[in-house]
């Protein structure tokens, strides 16, 4: 399987998140069956693809944060008249 045979999101909005799991559930499948025969336990599995999601949305969450910040600080940059440096 490529990334390519991904299917898109449907036009639709409402079941998003639903749809990209049935989207990437065959993929995710295969990532287990791939890893039980290098004696790695469906636990085992389950819980490090789960904990590697876990990261994974913490990440974003984290880039968003950072995001939102700099967007306060750059506003906040403006209203002391800009491109003024202290120190």
């Amino acid at each position: 399987m490529t990334k390519t045979e991904i299917m898109p999101p449907p036009d639709d909005p409402s079941d998003r998140c639903l749809r990209c799991q049935e989207a990437l559930e065959e993929y995710f499948l295969q990532l287990v069956r791939s890893a039980v025969p290098s004696r790695w336990s469906k636990e085992e599995v389950a819980v490090a693809l789960a904990e590697l999601a876990d990261h994974n949305v913490l990440s974003i969450l984290a880039y968003q944060q950072i995001e939102n910040d700099l967007q306060i600080l750059k506003s906040r940059k403006s209203s002391y008249g800009g491109g003024h440096t202290f120190g």
